[in-house]
């Protein structure tokens, strides 16, 4: 192909939808139909209500997956990634020459003092693992109950201070699809990235949460907090009145995560709001409905697009786009190797490895998509200066220095074409990138070269 007939892949920049729409639809200004108005120097987002042609996403996630509708919904058998190693090929436990879970556990966490991360990331790293994890999967318990109590070392000093050697730590094996063989689990929630643990996976569980009020709005209770558990729905550690309810049983574990819970209903409510004060003429549903596509997004948005990723010693990184704008200096020094394509040198480029300076859109002909969903042609606006070249040419150079042979002009397909021919970029993908770092292996040399 071309550099004419580039489609940008992904998520649209912000600048051609900014453009697009001054293009089109002129100034936008609050209250008008446009999804964007001007505050004090910057272009700045207002959400838009969904209309009678949007697809609603479902609550139990049928239909999500146009190929097969009950891909990823709930109730679904959860994916393997690694081939099942039962200790009879079929559903008993593996593992009885090896140690138990607590002795593992004991050795991999032993410390005298505190341990401080290696690359000054937060707490919070760990608390959105845990909130995203209870958006994507939950494990029943089996039913009649199986029990694989674990043994604990005798002396432990927080579960067997006596030195008795006989406690165990009570253990149940997990649900599984009945006509499975080899034994396969089931995820009781949607496995998509869709804010489920905010509004439940099942019909009466979102109902519960809702005020059905006209509002649109969840429920909360006094100080804004989560609504408690009145209606009696299965809930961790109990269905009692006296914890929370939300979308996932589990929010009540600790308080960092029922902390979380209660940011994403208030955001969902601070949504609702704005939809039922600039569009009265939406119903509660309609209102409901358009606050929880956007704290879907917002979710999906956090984990795919925002930030980078922490990069262990030795680690091979690979950013494209923006997403270096705002490291700071002597971000990825620690990798083993860091590639960078862009079209602007932040502080934080000083350490790559490797720059391949590409073009903005501004400098190509091509094509997008707007925001509502058609297929635009935008041409070439401005030269691009010095080296910098399309995305597609800078990974055929990329291609030539790995000895990939035949040069491939496709984004994607360069792209894929790296990941295969060099083991140190295993993984690499157009769509996996989007515009944010991705860590692509935890150390190892990288089998490039830079210039």
């Amino acid at each position: 192909m071309t550099a004419g007939r580039l489609r940008l892949a992904g998520a649209v920049p912000l600048t051609l939808l900014v453009l697009s729409f001054l293009i089109g639809s002129g100034h936008g200004a609050e209250g008008d139909s446009s999804p964007f108005w001007r505050w004090k120097g910057h272009w700045v987002f207002l959400p838009k209500p969904m209309t009678s042609d949007d697809d609603i996403r479902s609550i139990d996630g049928i239909g999500n997956n146009e190929y097969d509708q009950l891909y990823g919904c709930a109730g679904y058998t959860l994916l393997r990634v690694c081939p099942d190693d039962y200790g009879d090929g079929d559903y008993t436990m593996a593992g009885a020459d090896r140690k138990s879970p607590r002795e593992i556990s004991n050795l991999v966490c032993a410390q005298t003092s505190s341990v401080e991360n290696e690359v000054d990331a937060s707490d919070f790293v760990w608390q959105w693992g845990q909130f995203l994890d209870h958006d994507i999967d939950l494990t029943p318990l089996a039913y009649p109950a199986e029990t694989a109590f674990i043994p604990v070392p005798k002396g432990d000093p927080w579960f067997d201070p006596s030195n008795s050697g006989t406690v165990v730590i009570p253990f149940e094996r997990s649900a599984y699809a009945a006509s499975s063989s080899p034994r396969q689990q089931i995820n009781e929630i949607t496995s998509f990235i869709d804010a489920s643990n905010v509004y439940g996976s099942d019909e009466t569980r979102a109902l519960a949460l809702r005020t059905l009020d006209g509002t649109g709005r969840l429920k909360t209770s006094a100080g804004d907090l989560l609504p408690w558990n009145t209606a009696g729905l299965p809930n961790a550690p109990g269905p009692s009145a006296s914890f929370f309810l939300a979308g996932d049983v589990r929010a009540n574990e600790q308080v960092a995560l029922t902390a979380l819970h209660t940011l994403f209903v208030r955001e969902h409510n601070r949504l609702a709001d704005y939809f039922r004060t600039n569009h009265p003429d939406l119903t509660g549903d309609e209102i409901y409905e358009s606050a929880r596509r956007i704290v879907g997004a917002e979710m999906q948005g956090f984990q795919r697009a925002d930030g980078l990723p922490v990069v262990p010693d030795g680690g091979t990184l690979v950013v494209i786009g923006d997403a270096l704008r705002n490291a700071p200096a002597g971000y990825g020094t620690n990798a083993g190797f860091f590639l960078y394509l862009g079209s602007q040198l932040p502080p934080a480029v000083g350490g790559a490895t490797a720059v391949l300076p590409v073009t903005t859109a501004a400098e190509m002909d091509g094509t997008f998509v707007n925001y509502e969903g058609r297929v635009q042609r935008f041409h070439q606006a401005l030269r691009a200066p010095g080296v910098a070249r399309p995305a597609w040419m800078a990974l055929s150079r990329l291609l030539e220095r790995c000895g990939a042979g035949e040069t491939v002009l496709e984004v994607r397909a360069a792209f894929s074409a790296v990941a295969a021919g060099t083991a140190a970029l295993e993984g690499l993908s157009w769509q996996g990138l989007g515009l944010r770092g991705e860590l692509l292996s935890e150390a190892g040399e990288p089998a490039i070269a830079a210039e």
